[in-house]
Order: structure tokens, then C-alpha cells, then sequence
């Protein structure tokens, strides 16, 4: 009896350790940027993750069921992230470039929506280039030089 509880306890342990890995927050990271491919545009999609997974990440269109229920299930072993908050910009539509899902880059000098929604994500219509200045008005997102 007393070697049967003893099994029974490292079988347990060794369950739990694997679920915790498999489940950690860097595993999870990894299957987010794993799942960052593409064929087209129409296979990208955003989505936002609970915290601590970021804002607006971008993945295919086919691994968004899998990857939320992998977050669901980190939400329930780890509830302390929960507490986790920040604010999150609006990421820009995705567009399918070298095979990986990335923000589609405005021109400078032009207006575009700035609002747009994909699978009921609020997306802007695109992101500026780095090192530019960017205005939201009446006319949409504007783009213009520092």
C-alpha cells in the first residue's frame, strides 16, 4: 500500500511538471510565433491574449481556436496573471508578406480608416513607418514626416 502511494505521488509530480511546461507562459510565446504564417493575406488574423501574451498579435486564421483554448487553460492553472494590466494601441490589418503575418504599413501624405473591423477586432487600417508622426482627425489616419 505504501509503495502504491508512493507511485501514485511521482506519477502525479511528473503530470504536473509536464502540464506546468507545457503550459508556461514562454511554451505559450513559442506557439504564438510558431503559429505567425501565411499563404495570403486572408489568412492572417489579430488577436488579443489575456496577459501576459501581448496586444494585438498576429497568427493564421487556422490556429486562433487552438492557441485561445492553450490560454484558456493557462488562465485557469495560473490565475495570478489576471492581475496583469496595460493598455493596448490598436494594431493595424495584417497582411501576408514572406510568409509571415505582419502590420500593413502606411503612406506617408495619405489618409486611411482609422478604425476597421476584422472578425470583430478594432483594427486600424494600417501602422506608420518608424520614425514618422501620425494624427487621427475628421479625415481618418494621416501619416507625415518628424
Amino acid at each position: 500500500m505504501k509503495k502504491l502511494f508512493i507511485i501514485s505521488a511521482i506519477l502525479l509530480i511528473v503530470i504536473l511538471v509536464v502540464v506546468g511546461l507545457y503550459f508556461s507562459e514562454g511554451n505559450i510565446n513559442r506557439e504564438i510565433n510558431k503559429a505567425n504564417y501565411c499563404e495570403q493575406n486572408e489568412d492572417c488574423v489579430i488577436v488579443d491574449f489575456t496577459c501576459p501574451f501581448g496586444c494585438g498579435s498576429y497568427i493564421n486564421r487556422s490556429e486562433k481556436n487552438r492557441l485561445d483554448r492553450i490560454v484558456s487553460i493557462f488562465d485557469i492553472l495560473y490565475p495570478f496573471y489576471s492581475l496583469c494590466e496595460y493598455t493596448c494601441i490598436r494594431s493595424s490589418l495584417p497582411k501576408c508578406e514572406n510568409n509571415k503575418c505582419v502590420s500593413k504599413i502606411c503612406d506617408l501624405g495619405k489618409y486611411y480608416k482609422a478604425s476597421i473591423y476584422l472578425d470583430d477586432y478594432n483594427a486600424m487600417e494600417c501602422q506608420c513607418p518608424e520614425d514618422t508622426k501620425w494624427e487621427i482627425n475628421e479625415n481618418g489616419l494621416i501619416c507625415f514626416k518628424r
